[in-house]
C-alpha cells in the first residue's frame, strides 16, 4: 500500500469522526 494513500485514508476518517461529532454536539 501507498503510505500515502494510507494517510489520506486516516485523514478522511479522522475528518468524519469530526464532522460527525461536531455535528452531534450542534
Amino acid at each position: 500500500m501507498n503510505a500515502g494513500f494510507q494517510r489520506e485514508q486516516r485523514f478522511s476518517f479522522g475528518h468524519r469522526k469530526w464532522c460527525l461529532q461536531h455535528r452531534r454536539a450542534s
